[in-house]
């Protein structure tokens, strides 16, 4: 994954001033982004997928350019094919847990046919012939069989066997996140954000949630950008990190690199380096 996030944006308290560059990070891993409550994580993520605005600058995801203030580019979210796996998981209540699964299939479906007709109707604006095969059938899945068959399989796949037709407040919190996630890679997102979504579990679950996720998001080589405040998180599940305080982004790294040797004062106390006597809490709270 190639990726560009250089926005700003005036919040309430501080402003929003991160830079992130796969070419200064390893683009295939898990992106954390660590720092403590309310120090711009969660915006961030909501710049990337679309449901808030920076200011300025510009946001280009594998290619796709989500955002560009200078060329007047703003991708609407159903475009950008991004999975946002929340908190609160936001499942649909009314909804079974194949039913909120098969919700994927059909967002993802619309959005591919919006991006195929976006394509055909540039294509008839600059004089060319575009076959029309190519947009008959644009949908995930071509057939209400092939998609019953994609949603058992991750249902498989997610151990929601037994439970595909119980509703949301039926189901344990583990098991609520098997189902959002189910439902966000059945529709095939080329890029995953996860916005804390194991901060309210018991340790012990988190941790079996944690590893199950991020080994599934291996097996289909989807890139992840991981919002975190839990160091323990940060280190068993990034290959990479951010450190960002007070929305600016303080250094960035191996995440192994950073726990072993982070190189600023908020690095240091994020990750819990030894040595945070010797640190100026004075200065750091200005």
């Amino acid at each position: 994954m190639d990726f560009l996030i250089d926005i700003e944006m005036k919040l309430n308290t501080f402003p929003l001033q991160v830079r992130l560059d796969s070419a200064e990070m390893n683009p295939g891993g898990v992106i954390g982004l660590l720092g403590a409550s309310g120090s711009g994580k969660t915006m961030t993520l909501r710049c990337v997928a679309g449901t808030a605005v920076p200011d300025r600058g510009r946001i280009v995801i594998n290619g796709m350019t989500f955002f560009d203030s200078d060329r007047k580019i703003n991708l609407r979210p159903q475009l950008r094919r991004v999975g946002y796996l929340f908190q609160n998981y936001a499942l649909f209540p009314n909804m079974t847990v194949r039913q909120n699964i098969r919700c994927g299939i059909l967002g993802a479906a619309q959005q591919e046919r919006r991006i195929e007709a976006g394509k055909k109707q540039l294509d008839q604006e600059n004089g060319r012939d575009t076959p029309r095969k190519k947009y008959r059938k644009c949908a995930l899945y071509t057939s209400n069989q092939q998609r019953e068959k994609g949603i058992s399989e991750i249902i498989e796949r997610m151990h929601l066997e037994g439970l595909e037709d119980r509703r949301p407040s039926e189901l344990s919190g583990g098991q609520q996140q098997r189902c959002a996630l189910a439902r966000i890679l059945v529709g095939n997102p080329q890029i995953v954000l996860l916005d804390e979504p194991f901060s309210a579990l018991d340790e012990y679950l988190r941790d079996e949630l944690l590893e199950e996720t991020m080994s599934v998001l291996s097996e289909r080589h989807i890139p992840v950008f991981f919002v975190t405040h839990s160091r323990q998180e940060a280190r068993a599940a990034c290959t990479d990190l951010a450190i960002i305080h007070n929305g600016t982004v303080q250094e960035t790294g191996k995440a192994g690199d950073i726990f072993r040797h982070p190189r600023t004062a908020w690095g240091r106390i994020l990750t819990g380096t030894e040595g945070r006597k010797d640190l100026d809490f004075q200065s750091l709270i200005k």
